[in-house]
């Protein structure tokens, strides 16, 4: 076959068919507009994937609800050194008081260093306003005796938890398990304190019952402020010798109970956290306060029963440099016979009247690295017995509570007159001065506290003075 055949037909085909257009190049301005629809599209892409991913991760946490709870932590170290400066004996025993050891006799050291506090508190609330706290401590290593105690066994200080409803301006709070009942003592964090010993009057309300399980409620508005405690006394009534088999045991001991009312003047003068000391902080704040407390408890004597009772006024007033706190309570210690008679029916009871006020005042000294705080306190504690009260400040308990503790008098098997169970003829009673001044290198954060501590027995020659300095960190 002649390949020349299909030549004419080609020729023809190409005549007919119109020619191809050259192929168009897109400009500049298409490309970037091309760009940019495709770099939406994968940020679109990115979103979807990232808004499904959101709402998967919003599920779960609606299922366990993790960010339900904030957790908030705090603590407190404060390391003191205490020097008994002079003491003079009592009761003609022959034998020195020496503050710094905190007991009778010879002089073993003229100088103990030490922990006071070591706490670590954590706390939790929800949105839905539920709260828990729990503290663990481990107070006083080396500050007590006359050798050093070592590491101190950390035990449990305060665990409890509770609930926050709110009504307006109005908010009440119930809690139940381990605290220090609401009082002006506790509502007054130590960590504030203005001297590095503690208030006569605060030892006296805080010893009134020591912590037990119970159940809070508290009460709070822009001018006023209340609370309520009911606490278990069982612990405090059995013992090892103590026992219902014995028949010293009550079976049903009274619970322990303490009710505070605080107010002010205005809503605007009712701080949200009452300090010993305000560390110069510009404002005024005035609180009146009212505490009641009672304690029921029965000792290891058989047949009766003790009760407890604390009262009285406080007054807070903070106004720029200068913090000022009085406080005034009424004791009365009573005893009734649960069968017969009271063996010794002349001591039916013992009252005491106990008060202190302190002051301190910040320097307004602007150019220095740190505020200076000198401060002053005054107390008095007067048990109304017809003993000639010599004893020392320590006696009859530890040099920070200065001999006010009542649970020291609760436990008395004898309360005659003229005469206590261990053959003592003192309660303690007595005045106390204490001068000072504050060192705030970052307020109670981080201070510093050195202060003279004089101590003079209610009759005689019973004197103790104590030169204390305590640094305290808290974060």
């Amino acid at each position: 076959m002649s390949l020349t055949r299909p030549i004419p037909a080609l020729l023809i085909l190409a005549a007919v068919l119109p020619a191809a257009e050259p192929t168009a190049v897109p400009t500049l301005e298409e490309r970037v507009k091309a760009l940019d629809q495709q770099v939406r599209l994968l940020q679109r892409k990115a979103e979807v994937a990232e808004e499904v991913a959101k709402a998967a991760d919003d599920k779960l946490k609606a299922a366990v609800k993790p960010s339900d709870l904030v957790f908030k932590w705090k603590a407190v170290i404060q390391a003191r050194a205490v020097a008994g400066a002079s003491a003079d004996a009592a009761n003609g025993d022959g034998q020195d008081y020496f503050a710094s050891t905190n007991a009778n006799g010879s002089e073993s050291e003229s100088l103990r260093l030490g922990l006071r506090r070591a706490r670590l508190t954590i706390e939790a609330r929800s949105k839905d306003d539920w709260f828990a706290l729990a503290t663990i401590r481990a107070d006083s290593v080396g500050t007590s005796g006359t050798t050093s105690t070592g590491a101190a066994a950390v035990g449990l200080y305060a665990a409890y938890v509770g609930k926050t409803f709110k009504h307006g301006d109005y908010e009440h709070d119930v809690k139940l398990g381990v605290d220090q009942f609401y009082s002006n003592w506790s509502t007054i964090s130590a960590s504030t304190g203005l001297f590095a010993g503690d208030r006569s009057v605060g030892v006296i309300t805080g010893n009134s019952s020591q912590r037990e399980a119970g159940l809070n409620y508290q009460f709070r508005s822009p001018f006023l402020r209340a609370g309520f405690d009911i606490q278990d006394n069982s612990n405090l009534t059995r013992t090892a010798t103590n026992t219902p088999s014995s028949g010293n045991y009550d079976r049903k001991p009274t619970p322990f109970t303490s009710l505070r009312i605080e107010g002010a003047p205005g809503a605007d003068y009712l701080p949200a956290r009452k300090q010993e000391s305000y560390v110069g902080a510009f404002g005024t704040e005035v609180v009146f306060g009212l505490d009641y407390q009672n304690s029921g408890r029965t000792y290891a004597v058989a047949n009766e029963e003790r009760q407890f009772h604390i009262f009285g006024p406080d007054l807070l007033v903070h106004w720029d440099n200068l913090t000022f706190l009085a406080e005034y309570r009424l004791s009365h210690l009573g005893r009734s016979a649960t069968a017969g008679t009271l063996a010794n029916s002349e001591a039916e009871s013992l009252d005491g009247r106990h008060w202190n006020a302190q002051a301190g005042y910040v320097l307004p000294l602007e150019d220095l690295p740190l505020k200076i705080e000198p401060a002053l306190r005054f107390a008095v504690t007067d048990w109304a017995t017809d003993l000639d009260e010599r004893s020392q400040w320590g006696t009859n308990g530890s040099r920070d509570n200065n001999a006010y503790n009542p649970n020291t008098f609760l436990a008395q098997t004898k309360l005659k007159k003229g005469e206590l169970e261990d053959g003592s003829t003192s309660l303690g009673s007595g005045r106390q001065v204490d001068v000072g001044v504050n060192l705030y290198w970052n307020g109670h954060a981080n201070k510093t506290q050195i202060s003279y501590q004089a101590w003079k027995a209610e009759e005689g020659e019973g004197v103790a003075r104590a030169i204390l300095v305590q640094h305290q960190v808290q974060f």
